[in-house]
């Protein structure tokens, strides 16, 4: 508020495409340093559990338009947390796909809540899937809307646990390679 800014004169900061819910939560993690998302007398089902992944993610991306590292380490070790939580089906979620879209919107590459998203959705796929290879048909399966740039980071990591997989684990078969010849 200091500076010959519209803002500091007014005394008045607009963000009018921010959420007034996770600005409310900003603000109360500013002045008390503690961080609440949810409301823990409810069930865990997975859309509270999505619900409280969206609030956190959008609160990571608060913390980078104000750059507020520390309200973005606070939300990344709650979103950690809150990842591998189960519902009272005994289940997981991973962020919604809009969730991660605003994600990839509101940071730069590189971004350690991009590298996130990508690790949390790795984690979810790899965790009900045995065979790393059908990953990928997993979120082919559920990644409409996505961000080119999170389908390009997501492959890489996917590539990654496959090769991990596989590693010295079998021998190459020649007849994979050939050709049939009439």
């Amino acid at each position: 508020m200091d500076g010959n800014w519209t803002e500091s004169k007014e005394r008045i900061v607009r963000l009018p495409e921010d959420d007034p819910v996770t600005f409310e939560v900003y603000v109360n993690l500013a002045y008390t340093g503690l961080l609440f998302t949810k409301n823990t007398d409810e069930k865990r089902t997975a859309a509270t559990i999505s619900d409280e992944l969206d609030e956190l993610c959008r609160l990571y991306v608060l913390g980078e338009k104000l750059q507020d590292k520390a309200a973005k380490s606070s939300a990344v070790q709650a979103l950690l947390v809150v990842s591998e939580e189960e519902d009272v089906d005994g289940s997981v979620c991973a962020p919604r796909n809009h969730v991660v879209s605003d994600m990839y919107h509101g940071t730069c590459s590189g971004s350690i809540g991009r590298r996130l998203m990508v690790d949390i959705w790795i984690t979810d796929a790899t965790r009900h899937i045995s065979n790393p290879g059908i990953v990928a048909k997993h979120i082919s399966d559920n990644g409409d809307g996505l961000p080119k740039e999170f389908v390009l980071d997501l492959a890489v990591a996917l590539l990654a646990v496959i090769s991990k997989s596989k590693v010295g684990s079998s021998k190459l078969s020649m007849s994979r390679y050939m050709e049939k010849v009439d």
